[in-house]
């Protein structure tokens, strides 16, 4: 094993048994989108209304009526810029689903351009690193912030190959390419230049030839535009939030966000050989750490620890653990040869290929299923009239105690809004975080429903209320003002008398 830094050249070696298993791992990684209806991620029916309702602002009044749209320079937008066209001439779904095919082709490449520097042979790390955009970030649908770490790494890896050698023609695409990762999350914005800040100070102590001064301004210039927008950002609409921490566990969770899954046990053993794969091959003659990579991801996971769990948005300090671990993974130079030179590599090597598809496998199972549920029960949605307003009820805690292939469905609702222009309150469309927003916000208490006499009052402002496992006491309630219209399991919806 040895460690090595970045030259200012980059070959290009042709593998074709890499580009085999890269084809590979996109088709695996495309799969279980491509083979379902409704991909189950949690807050995609939401991001899917918003989307409707931006296509088809301009031809529906009620839409008009109801939402105004201010495209400004929010950290926040990627994903209504690139599927809103795409829906206004192929459907929402259609768009939702190029967008997330999108996302894990560039989560890919991105891995492929920053595990893959100044190497002899391809590394194979690349290939691991590539599935962990089926994290827990991916499943809970927070599609900005995933696509932003795929820019990043895309962003990040072209650097780190043009540092030496630029051009205005790289400068350009290195500003429009920063310009695309802020627009998609600002914490990934932050990953680029502590990762860019990270490497000069590696510099600073290292053997590698000192960059000139017009080398630093050409970094400089990459961050101008994003920077412009975040100051306009902040002058208009942008708000921050109260900074919390939360403990241990909590940060304990995160980290294991990346390959968190569907299933804990199948999800153990995943981590145990990964582990075990990458101890095999540390002592391996042909191992090589990449220094400056792996001082970056070191970097990333010593700010992990104080960072607070909730700045400017919620789950701050784990946006950081999927860029920090990825490049983890793929500071690791581990050529495909490599593997055959120790049976033990070769093994662990296999084992944890066949169950980086298992995952992969199952992960498509459990979405197929998710999927079907989802599409049966917004089924439901049907039996309201168009340009209906309708509240959602939760039973209490729900949040706590809804099991992860259940939760989806606390966001079915929204699927009214794309199949009959239905309106509810939670909608994903604020002012300073969307490009939509509600001209008059409607009145919403929270989701689990805490405040047990505060929807009472609410829900007479609404033509009807969509339940999703409330208790018998919240039932007896509801029935008071309104009449339940039709059930399944454990999801209902009831028509107010007052309407």
């Amino acid at each position: 094993m040895s460690f090595r830094g970045l030259s200012t050249k980059c070959q290009k070696p042709q593998k074709p048994l890499y580009w085999l298993l890269f084809v590979v791992v996109v088709l695996l990684l495309i799969l279980p989108i491509a083979i379902v209806e409704i991909p189950p991620l949690i807050d995609l029916p939401n991001h899917a209304a918003r989307v409707h309702i931006l296509a088809q602002f301009d031809t529906t009044q009620h839409y008009r009526e109801t939402f105004e749209i201010a495209y400004a320079p929010v950290p926040n937008v990627i994903l209504d810029i690139v599927t809103v066209p795409l829906a206004q001439e192929f459907g929402v779904w259609i768009a939702i689903r190029a967008f997330l095919i999108l996302t894990v082709l560039i989560f890919a490449f991105g891995c492929h351009l920053v595990g893959n520097i100044n190497n002899p042979e391809f590394s194979v790390s690349p290939l691991i690193g590539a599935f962990f955009v089926y994290s827990s970030a991916f499943f809970y649908g927070y599609l900005n912030y995933v696509f932003s770490v795929s820019l990043f790494l895309v962003t990040f890896g072209l650097w780190l190959r043009w540092r030496y050698s630029h051009s205005r023609l790289r400068l350009l695409a290195l500003m429009i390419l920063s310009s695309l990762v802020y627009l998609s999350h600002l914490s990934s914005f932050g990953f680029l230049f502590l990762g860019i800040a990270c490497i000069f100070v590696f510099d600073c102590f290292s053997s590698h030839p000192r960059r000139s001064l017009h080398s630093v301004g050409f970094d400089g210039l990459i961050f101008l535009l994003p920077c412009l927008m975040f100051i306009s950002y902040l002058g208009g609409d942008g708000a921050w939030r109260a900074i919390e921490w939360e403990g241990i566990t909590s940060k304990l969770i995160a980290l294991a966000g990346v390959i968190r899954s569907y299933d804990f046990t199948f999800d153990l053993v995943f981590s145990v050989v990964i582990a075990l794969f990458f101890l095999a091959v540390f002592n391996a003659k042909n191992f090589e750490i990449d220094r400056p990579l792996f001082y970056v991801a070191l970097f990333f996971l010593i700010i992990f620890i104080p960072s607070p769990s909730v700045f400017i948005t919620g789950d701050a300090d784990a946006r950081i653990v999927m860029p920090a671990l990825v490049l983890l993974v793929c500071s690791c130079r581990i050529p495909l040869s490599g593997l055959s030179g120790s049976c033990k590599s070769l093994v662990l090597g296999i084992l944890l290929f066949s169950l980086l598809c298992s995952r992969q496998a199952l992960i498509s199972y459990r979405w197929t299923e998710m999927s079907d549920e989802i599409v049966r029960v917004s089924k439901l949605l049907n039996v309201l009239p168009a340009n209906a307003l309708i509240y959602p009820l939760y039973g209490k805690h729900v949040e706590e105690t809804i099991s992860k292939t259940q939760r989806p469905l606390l966001s079915v609702l929204s699927v009214a809004t794309i199949t009959n222009g239905a309106i509810s309150p939670n909608l994903f469309a604020f002012r300073g975080q969307n490009p939509l927003f509600f001209r008059t916000p409607p009145e919403f208490a929270s989701l689990s429903h805490i405040d047990e006499d505060r929807w009472v009052y609410l829900i007479p402002a609404y033509d009807y209320v969509w339940t999703y496992d409330i208790d018998a006491e919240s039932t007896t309630k509801l029935a008071e003002q309104a009449d339940l219209v039709v059930q399944d399991g454990k999801a209902g919806i009831w028509k107010m008398r007052s309407r």
